[in-house]
């Protein structure tokens, strides 16, 4: 007999959810920097996440995809800042922990986001001026 635990385990449904709540996660964040972000300044998505044939994975190590970068990245007045963003529960990667090092040595200040009130927060703290009201 198969249980619901067992279809978890074997067809990585936790893994979806989680993905699928991240994705979500991006998609309020990307509205709210859309709408919020004053006019000096600009948002891009990195699409560094899915399934890849493993010989478009090589070309696009070959042209400089690294993993580990952050999904969203900001720039204002300049300056550059990234936004990692994960589900209430997920865990950053190894690589990622490693890239967030990385970035912080660089002097690029980085934020885990986990909800869309954290996207408030930190900009504060960041001094990005943020025009988007939560309610």
């Amino acid at each position: 007999m198969l249980y619901k635990s067992d279809l978890i385990s074997e067809w990585g449904a936790d893994t979806k959810k989680r993905q699928h709540l991240e994705d979500d996660l991006q998609e309020n964040i990307c509205t709210m920097l859309k709408w919020g972000l004053p006019a000096d300044g600009t948002f891009w998505a990195v699409p560094n996440g899915g399934l890849r044939h493993k010989l478009e994975s090589a070309r696009m190590t070959r042209t400089g995809t690294r993993s580990g970068v952050p999904d969203l990245h900001i720039v204002y007045q300049g300056r550059l800042y990234c936004l990692e963003l994960k589900s209430p529960t997920g865990q950053l990667s190894a690589t990622q922990a490693q890239m967030i090092h990385k970035l912080a040595d660089c002097g690029v200040p980085t934020a885990i986001i986990r909800k869309p009130e954290d996207l408030v927060h930190v900009l504060r703290e960041w001094g990005i001026p943020f025009s988007v009201r939560l309610s």
